[in-house]
């Protein structure tokens, strides 16, 4: 509300006007998120980068030991070659030598060896057999391989057979005490085979009459 006064009429109007009110529209408010986890991502890459850095240097000085330790090392191989080199060559020399002498007495000596260790092989092997028999008896190696049980086997020849006569056997009485002597007596075992291979062998070739 304002208040005028005018001069001439000295009164006082009351003016009214209207207010308007401008109502300002709520923006939405940025998140700051975003801006954090650039802010982590960048750190990260500066630390990956210096240990990145830091790894390459230790590489490099790896490197350089091992190249130094690969020129020792074809150092001392040269140097092997050499010394080999020399000992074929003072082998050559000695050989042309009177060394060809020594070398033959050493093969010698060895050969005597080589007969002895024979010669005590065989004295070993002899006292080994006759221990041996002394505890054992015979030698198993010249014991002979028992033989085997071979049973006889019987041959029978054929007998020309003869026509049956018509003339009767003679009956023989036998005394009463000799009959039940005979009936009462039982033979072994062996007798009763031998006794059904007689009669078989009677029913065969029946007894030629004379």
């Amino acid at each position: 509300m304002k208040i005028k006064r005018d001069e001439d009429d000295n009164h006082e109007e009351v003016i009214t006007k209207t207010t308007i009110k401008t109502t300002k529209k709520n923006k939405p408010k940025r998140k700051r998120r975003s801006s954090r986890k650039k802010e982590n991502k960048s750190q990260e890459e500066i630390k990956i980068n210096k240990d990145l850095a830091i790894n390459l240097v230790k590489l490099e000085k790896v490197m350089t030991h091992l190249a130094e330790k690969t020129d020792k090392l074809t150092d001392n191989m040269a140097e092997l070659l050499g010394l080999f080199e020399g000992a074929a060559l003072s082998f050559a020399k000695k050989q042309n030598s009177g060394e060809l002498e020594k070398d033959k007495e050493f093969l010698d000596k060895l050969n005597i060896l080589a007969d002895q260790n024979k010669t005590i092989a065989k004295g070993l092997t002899l006292m080994e057999e006759k221990l041996r028999k002394k505890l054992f008896g015979e030698d198993p190696k010249h014991q002979e391989p028992p033989q085997q049980y071979q049973q006889p086997q019987m041959q029978f020849q054929q007998m020309p057979i003869m026509a049956p006569t018509s003339q009767p056997m003679p009956s023989i009485e036998m005394p009463p005490t000799f009959q039940n002597q005979a009936n009462s007596y039982q033979p072994p075992a062996g007798a009763k085979t031998q006794e059904i291979n007689n009669q078989q062998n009677q029913q065969r070739f029946p007894p030629q009459p004379q």
